[in-house]
């Protein structure tokens, strides 16, 4: 039996990140939370994700699931998307499927819910729900902490993965449920969407491009 460290970076939504750990089951391994206190310190979420990750790690746990306050598993993800990183050899990161788009919340929930499946996995990560690769974090390095408070944090790490030519970040067809941008929504009052902007600005900087449109091969050109 394997141990999965949880990262779930909470800043507003304690309740619904309590949901989110208890919908994250398993038959094969053993979960341990890693909830990442944002209320107590005003750091980006690319932090909350260094911090938790890097903990995971260094307490030797076998796997890393990194996922945000609103998202629900059902009973078999968990199992079935580390099955599907374990047999991917150059995964980095492997995400499930968000099924928002094909059925409600409660639809998603019922217990004679029946997803179908693509049997097949895709380089478009969603990076509500992550396992992670130790080496591969050790190799790509930290997430960038200059996205604050968050978005394009993502796309920043996905591309740096493309360009090491070794390791690729993937989706597969295992189901999930993301509600989305909650916290965000509840920060609109705080200036985020402005800080969005600077978040796109900075990525221009850095890439040169938009996500799927980057010229530079190292960062800013440099």
């Amino acid at each position: 039996m394997g141990v999965v460290g949880v990262v779930i970076p909470v800043k507003t939504n304690f309740e619904g990140a309590i949901k989110t750990l208890a919908s994250i089951k398993s038959e094969e391994h053993l979960i341990v939370p890693y909830i990442q206190k944002q209320w107590e310190n005003d750091y980006p979420l690319s932090r909350a994700w260094n911090n938790g990750i890097t903990k995971v790690y260094e307490d030797g746990q076998d796997y890393c699931l990194v996922v945000n306050d609103d998202i629900y598993f059902r009973p078999e993800t968990l199992d079935a998307v580390i099955k599907v990183f374990e047999y991917t050899f150059d995964a980095a990161i492997m995400t499930p499927f968000n099924t928002r788009d094909m059925v409600s919340l409660d639809g998603f929930l019922d217990e004679e819910f029946n997803p179908w499946f693509l049997g097949r996995i895709q380089e478009t990560p969603d990076m509500s729900a992550f396992l992670i690769s130790r080496v591969a974090f050790e190799e790509v390095g930290l997430f960038d902490e200059n996205f604050d408070p968050a978005y394009y944090e993502d796309n920043d790490y996905h591309y740096r993965i493309k360009l090491t030519k070794k390791w690729k970040a993937y989706k597969c067809s295992v189901p999930y449920y993301h509600i989305g941008s909650k916290t965000f929504f509840e920060l609109q009052d705080q200036g985020v969407n402005m800080r969005v902007t600077q978040n796109r600005d900075y990525y221009l900087e850095k890439w040169g491009g938009l996500p799927g449109s980057e010229k530079y091969l190292i960062a800013f050109n440099k």
